[in-house]
């Protein structure tokens, strides 16, 4: 019918928050008792007293007729100097807990590297030793450990997942190439 149609529509897409089913027609039924009680007893009714005629709950009146009513995030919660803002109070993400992950992660790429590619990054990374301090101790060039220290991190962020520098595009001014016309570049050849 009709009539069933737009209280469904209005059950269904009239709230802010969709609460069950269940708590939107004891919302709908304890408004429908409350204004018969009202015209009864004279006055607002109890939520004791509207329970008492629907056979719940006051506690279920009670939180029927709250879920039509929102908390915004901004409303502070609690009494007196100790109220927060309701927003303050949920739960985000743990900056320490990925933490955690990304160096389980670490932990197991650096396991699966050869001694000697874990130890070249101790020097580097823990010792904080020079590229050429390291070229020194190992009796070779700095630029053999620049490309050795490369490709290490390379396979670690190949294996972490994550993108490595190598890897990365350049930037569009280091694409641009100078073109020469023709002659010009005759020109230049010849003198």
């Amino acid at each position: 019918t009709i009539t069933g149609e737009l209280k469904r529509h209005l059950r269904d897409l009239g709230w802010m928050v969709r609460p069950p089913r269940s708590v939107q027609e004891l919302h709908r039924r304890s408004g429908v008792v409350a204004e018969e009680l009202s015209q009864e007893l004279g006055r607002h009714p109890s939520d004791r007293e509207i329970a008492l005629r629907l056979g719940v709950d006051a506690a279920e009146v009670a939180d029927a007729r709250s879920a039509s009513h929102p908390l915004s995030l901004d409303e502070t919660v609690g009494t007196g100097d100790g109220g927060v803002r309701l927003g303050e109070t949920l739960g985000g993400d743990d900056e320490n807990l990925a933490a955690i992950d990304r160096r389980h992660g670490l932990a197991t790429a650096l396991a699966e590297l050869e001694d000697g590619q874990r130890e070249l990054l101790r020097m580097r990374f823990v010792e904080e030793m020079t590229q050429q301090q390291i070229a020194d101790a190992l009796g070779t060039t700095q630029m053999q450990v620049s490309r050795l220290q490369r490709r290490i991190l390379a396979q670690l962020a190949d294996r972490l997942g994550a993108p490595s520098r190598q890897h990365q595009p350049r930037s569009p001014r280091a694409r641009v190439a100078t073109v020469t016309p023709v002659r010009q570049a005759q020109r230049l050849r010849s003198a």
